[in-house]
């Protein structure tokens, strides 16, 4: 029901009272030319159910060998209201903050330059840091890009022809 979305991810809290997130790598080909330049990631986010108040978005950087990044990238959640620890080899590129939900949808960005030496993939990381929510609420995030620059960019949809080709590499 967002302009220029027909698809969302819905997280579905599963387990009462546990931290959960989502996370994107980018291909090493496509985080080079980002190194060293500032970039913005946005996306729109919104909840159903009273219990998951905000959200927390970092852009996460990899340096250990290019187009190989752990999935397994959180070393310890920690308690509430604050960000995981990462596994080795990652570190925060921007200083994660409190992003505020609500039932409607909203826009969040965040802006940093990407300055790890060493730097082999950037990922994006989309997490809940209550530790108070109920089962059967949702979390929904959609429209969730980074691009160079301080200014998010107008989200731009591809063509259902021109995913597919590209997934097709694979």
């Amino acid at each position: 029901d967002l302009a220029g979305s027909n698809f969302a991810i819905a997280l579905d809290v599963e387990t009462a009272n546990k931290k959960f997130g989502i996370a994107q790598w980018i291909e090493n080909k496509n985080t080079m030319p980002l190194f060293n330049k500032t970039v913005t990631l946005s996306f729109y986010a919104k909840r159903t159910g009273t219990t998951i108040g905000k959200l927390r978005a970092g852009i996460i950087s990899w340096n250990g060998t290019a187009d190989t990044p752990t999935s397994d990238f959180v070393s310890a959640w920690e308690a509430a209201d604050t960000n995981p620890t990462l596994a080795a080899n990652l570190a925060y590129e921007n200083t994660p903050a409190d992003l505020t939900l609500s039932t409607s949808w909203q826009k969040f960005t965040a802006t940093c330059v990407i300055d790890t030496a060493s730097i082999d993939n950037i990922g994006v990381f989309i997490w809940t840091d209550d530790t108070a929510m109920d089962v059967g609420d949702f979390v929904y995030i959609t429209q969730v890009q980074l691009n160079e620059g301080s200014v998010a960019l107008p989200f731009q949809p591809r063509h259902y022809v021109e995913e597919l080709a590209l997934c097709q590499r694979y």
